[in-house]
């Protein structure tokens, strides 16, 4: 039996490579600047794909990585200046208001425990 190293003749270079190059989740999680239940979610989710290892050990392809972050790298944006027509969008939603409405939920709460 043959163990998979670089050294082999029977294991393509591709191949070998690629297990060169597994990473683990917190090893994803911390190039992406996530935590490790994001990086979890994401392989999960298949938008990264993966190498689950005997034990539940979950590895990460570091093509799959760069790929997962070409998909989702925007170009750089030219630096214009904001003209004066330009208008501010209103969302119906302000910080203040969501803050508002959220104790408003837990007084409300309370008092209906009470």
């Amino acid at each position: 039996m043959s163990s998979l190293n670089t050294h082999d003749p029977n294991v393509s270079s591709g191949t070998a490579q690629a297990l060169d190059r597994l990473l683990t989740l917190h090893e994803v999680a911390t190039r992406l600047g996530v935590c490790y239940e994001t990086a979890r979610q994401l392989v999960n989710r298949g938008e990264m794909t993966c190498i689950r290892r005997p034990g539940c050990q979950i590895r990460v392809p570091a093509s799959s990585l760069s790929e997962y972050l070409e998909r989702y790298t925007c170009p750089a944006r030219k630096n214009r200046p904001a003209s004066s027509s330009s208008k501010t969008v209103k969302t119906g939603i302000s910080g203040i208001g969501v803050k508002q409405r959220l104790r408003a939920g837990q007084i409300a709460r309370r008092l209906s425990n009470a």
